[in-house]
């Protein structure tokens, strides 16, 4: 029975539009397919990175230390405030944007995307969950 609970809140966790969805939306609107596809792309290795993470065992390293696990919690949420933040103010400026700057290159999509995937809160609350055997273990 637990599994099903864990299974469907996972299917709303990920259901759920985040950070992710956003910012590929805005990439595909405010550039072209191709920037928002090499974001995507970027998001997807930030994925593998917290998967490996969750594979090799350093996820247990970063929670068992609560200095750590909270030094990452609010690097994240500084850098997803910085992103919401420069997404409003940046309809300000965009009147003073000239067209050469609409052309983002990929690699800047894709760091982008990287970066707002590795420091995802939900995706990493997601890989650092503890699962069910987990719980009934200690």
């Amino acid at each position: 029975m637990e599994f099903f609970t864990i299974a469907i809140l996972h299917l709303f966790a990920v259901a759920s539009p985040g950070p992710d969805f956003a910012l590929v939306t805005r990439q595909s609107l405010r550039y072209n397919r191709k920037v928002a596809i090499w974001t995507s792309l970027g998001i997807g290795v930030g994925i593998l990175f917290h998967s490996l993470l969750a594979i090799t065992g350093l996820v247990l390293l970063i929670t068992s230390n609560e200095l750590f696990s909270t030094i990452l919690k609010i690097i994240g949420s500084l850098y997803l405030l910085y992103l919401g933040v420069r997404s409003i103010l940046g309809r300000q400026e965009e009147d003073n944007i000239e067209v050469e700057n609409k052309n983002i290159d990929k690699f800047n999509g894709f760091l982008t995307g990287l970066i707002t995937n590795v420091t995802n809160i939900k995706a990493c609350l997601l890989y650092t969950s503890p699962s069910p055997r987990d719980r009934t273990r200690s």
